[in-house]
């Protein structure tokens, strides 16, 4: 690939990062505008400067925006393409790391960092699995009720009775499981004169309809005659 080359003491050297010139000959490159970069040396045309994401990024290519390098990794330098990962079963506590020095040992199963690098349980309604950086709230239709949860599905996040799940994430008790059927269950605000349909779940939370009986008109939830 043919690259940009400047003038210096007689030879011709590549445009630093940062530069362009897409002129033969010429004995100085062209600075980006300010926050732009090249992510490499040589650079022809200004179309190569991109922005230049500050430590702990890295440059999306495909959206064209910086983004923070994760829990997983780090970046020292500005300008890059890419993050460097952290050795194995090590985290980071920010996304936007910027050192290997960060990069510090992962809690146990069921156990998340603190602000202070400690590691603590997880709250009741979360778990954390041993490859997981953070604690996650239960799914719905899941409990946990206890503290430093740590396989969901298990004896950490239980699953609701049959036929019932939870309104929220991260619930912490069987209190919180209702019943599917809202309609069988009387769990419903339908109008005494309005028959209460169940209709299929929608991302696991319980839904149903009213409809005024015949002879009564409203939206179901109120009906007159």
């Amino acid at each position: 690939m043919k690259r940009s080359v400047r003038l210096l003491s007689k030879k011709c050297e590549h445009c630093p990062r940062g530069y362009y010139q897409h002129r033969s000959g010429r004995p100085r490159c062209h600075k980006c505008p300010h926050g732009y970069t090249t992510l490499n040396t040589g650079s022809l045309h200004i179309t190569e400067c991109v922005v230049e994401c500050s430590a702990g990024h890295f440059l999306n290519e495909i959206t064209g925006k910086c983004e923070p390098c994760g829990y997983l990794a780090y970046q020292p330098n500005p300008g890059s393409r890419n993050c460097l990962p952290c050795p194995h079963n090590t985290v980071t506590l920010s996304i936007n790391s910027t050192l290997i020095d960060q990069c510090i040992g992962n809690c146990p199963a069921g156990e998340e960092h603190s602000s202070d690098g400690s590691c603590v349980p997880c709250q009741r309604g979360f778990f954390k699995e041993p490859n997981d950086v953070l604690c996650r709230p239960c799914d719905p239709a899941y409990i946990t009720e206890s503290v430093g949860s740590d396989e969901i599905g298990s004896n950490s996040c239980k699953r609701c009775p049959s036929g019932t799940t939870t309104r929220i994430l991260g619930a912490t008790s069987i209190e919180t499981c209702v019943s599917t059927n809202q309609c069988a269950s009387g769990e419903h605000s339908c109008h005494w004169l309005a028959a209460c349909i169940d209709l299929p779940d929608k991302e696991n939370r319980p839904t149903y309809s009213c409809r005024c009986q015949p002879g009564f008109v409203g939206n179901g939830f109120t009906c007159t005659g």
